[in-house]
């Protein structure tokens, strides 16, 4: 399969307004850096697509339709939210850390060097810039969690699985699978009878706002909040 991605182009440049010489280095500073860090994320990309494609000429020869399928549904996930399956190899995730790491340090050093030059309008232009590019990063917590919830003292396992689907098992005795909806800076989990929103600000600790009936979501109120942790060895 020929895949295609839309190719974001970084627009380096900003209108320079009471521009000092001083501004003038920072900008070609920031424009060099931005330059380094989108061929990294052109290398990125390469590796994915090249994994994704392997994966299904492998799915093809073994005449496995279901994993096909389930090929294009991670695909999806992955054009759309940058979300590496969690089955990949290792060094894509570091190839995209590495990629995104190079595109912030450049914001940083361009928003400290306006402000070492007193020149606080552009450095919020770039600040603004800076926060834009981090809302596009989405961190799905795939895996085995445990949960705690308050009031009361129930406990919880939920697994999220590569494919958005997740199966949740508490100790008094509910078992539910669930399916997943990705939001800017949440997840929603949404099951028969109830419906979680959880948030992982640092992608270690989920904070988990739980609504049952599931129809007292997105209105209502949540009837219990959580905790939760990755279970050990994930």
């Amino acid at each position: 399969m020929l895949r295609t991605f839309a190719i974001c182009v970084f627009l380096f440049g900003f209108p320079l307004i009471a521009c000092t010489q001083d501004d003038d280095a920072v900008l070609s500073q920031f424009n060099h850096e931005m330059m380094r860090a989108d061929a990294s994320r052109q290398d990125s990309l390469s590796a994915v697509v090249k994994w994704f494609d392997s994966q299904e000429k492998d799915a093809r020869r073994r005449g496995m339709k279901g994993e096909i399928d389930a090929l294009g549904t991670l695909w999806k996930l992955y054009e759309k939210h940058g979300i590496i399956p969690p089955d990949a190899p290792p060094a894509l995730s570091r190839q995209q850390k590495a990629y995104r790491e190079k595109t912030l340090t450049a914001y940083e050093n361009a928003i400290s060097g306006y402000t070492r030059n007193g020149n606080d309008k552009l450095a919020a232009q770039m600040q603004a810039q800076r926060d834009k590019f981090r809302a596009t990063i989405k961190q799905l917590p795939y895996g085995i969690w445990e949960l705690r919830y308050f009031p009361g003292n129930v406990r919880a396992t939920t697994t999220i699985s590569g494919d958005l689907t997740t199966y949740h098992v508490d100790t008094v005795g509910r078992k539910e699978h669930g399916r997943v909806e990705l939001e800017p800076d949440k997840i929603v989990i949404h099951y028969s009878k109830f419906v979680e929103v959880w948030a992982s600000p640092d992608g270690k600790e989920l904070h988990v706002a739980h609504y049952f009936p599931a129809s007292d979501y997105p209105a209502g109120h949540p009837s219990h909040q959580a905790v939760g942790t990755r279970k050990r060895g994930q």
